[in-house]
Formats: structure tokens, C-alpha cells, sequence
């Protein structure tokens, strides 16, 4: 067995190792906020696969702490460190945060901009008031939203962006079609509300 306090540099014990992890785990999931279903869900693993790290009764295989350490932005050695240095890895975690939240606005900005040159380009150029623009700019928000939130974020806003799509998808089917006045479209968002709540709800 090779001995992973010689690999990483550090004076731990192997009868110390799982404790150590364990313990780590625990800070790093409850410093970035996440509870065990939560985590769980973004490695694909069960909540009880999470409670069994970190009770120490398992510790994960190397791919395994490698995603854990993707998720909170942190390299791998940090998990072997006896005492890990909190204010660090919430500095790093919240820098993480930070990166994620600007580069998701930065992709939304851009459906605006967009918008808005379209907006700009047939009011100057074709003389025309196209307002609706901002409207099927909505739908586009929330699907780069579902998107990145996908990638680093948590299940409830999915439910929050999800829930907000459908109703700007039918909020620019009525505009879109605004001169017949087809106002029972919105009856559609109640079923799929419905939907969107009991898929919120799957384990």
C-alpha cells in the first residue's frame, strides 16, 4: 500500500488519514453552504455515500477527492492537511463563487447587448419600434441561467430558472402574437408549474 503521507508531504499516520478527510470534508461541504443531498447530487453519488465519507467509515478513491476538490476549488493535498487553513479555502471558495456568478452574467449580458443592437438597428435603420425583442430576450436569459447553473450550481434554482422559462416562453408566444389576443396560453404554465414542482421533488 503506498503510504499517502510520503506522497503529499505531510506527517500523517495511515491509521489517521481517514479521520483527517473525514473531518476536512465535513468543513468544506458546510463552508460552502451545501448539505449532503446537495453535494451529492453534483458527483452523482447518494447522500448516504456522502454521510459514510465523512464519518470516516470510507474514504473516497482518488478520482473521487479529485471531484470533491473541483467542486470546492481547492487542490487535493488541502484534504490531508491536519489543520486545514479555513480562512483560506473560504477565501478561495468564495473567490470561486465570485468567478462563477460574473462569467454566468457576462454570458447574459451578452443576449442584452444583442437585444439591444437589434432594438437600436430597426428603430435607426428600418424605422421600426421593435420592443418585443426584450421580451424573447427572457427565454434566452434563463436557458443560459438553467445552463450554468447546471454546471456549478444548486437544484432549487434550477427549479427557480426552470419555473421562470415557462412563463417567459408564453409570455413572448402572447406578444408575438399580441394581435389576436391569445391570453389562454398562460392556462398552459399552470400544468407545467405543476410539473416543474413534483421534478423539483425527485431524490
Amino acid at each position: 500500500m503506498v503510504d499517502l503521507s510520503v506522497c503529499y508531504g505531510y506527517n500523517i499516520n495511515m491509521d489517521n488519514i481517514k479521520s483527517v478527510v473525514a473531518k476536512n470534508l465535513i468543513k468544506l461541504r458546510k463552508q460552502n453552504k451545501l448539505t449532503q443531498m446537495e453535494l451529492a447530487e453534483k458527483l452523482n453519488y447518494s447522500d448516504k455515500a456522502i454521510s459514510r465519507w465523512e464519518s470516516g467509515e470510507v474514504t473516497p478513491d482518488v478520482g473521487v477527492l479529485d471531484d470533491l476538490c473541483k467542486v470546492y476549488n481547492i487542490p487535493i493535498t488541502s484534504l490531508f492537511e491536519e489543520s486545514l487553513n479555513a480562512e483560506k479555502v473560504q477565501k478561495e471558495s468564495k473567490r470561486s463563487i465570485n468567478n462563477k456568478i460574473v462569467i454566468t452574467l457576462l454570458a447574459i449580458s451578452l443576449v442584452w447587448i444583442l437585444a439591444t443592437i437589434t432594438f437600436v438597428y430597426f428603430n435607426v435603420l428600418l424605422d421600426k419600434n421593435f420592443w418585443q425583442v426584450f421580451i424573447y430576450g427572457l427565454p434566452v436569459t434563463f436557458i443560459l441561467a438553467i445552463v450554468f447553473n447546471a454546471l456549478w450550481g444548486k437544484k432549487i434554482n434550477t427549479f427557480v430558472f426552470s419555473s421562470l422559462l415557462v412563463w417567459a416562453v408564453l409570455l413572448s408566444f402572447y406578444i408575438a402574437f399580441l394581435q389576436h389576443n391569445i391570453w389562454p396560453v398562460f392556462v398552459l404554465g399552470a400544468p407545467m408549474q405543476v410539473a416543474l414542482i413534483l421534478w423539483s421533488r425527485l431524490k
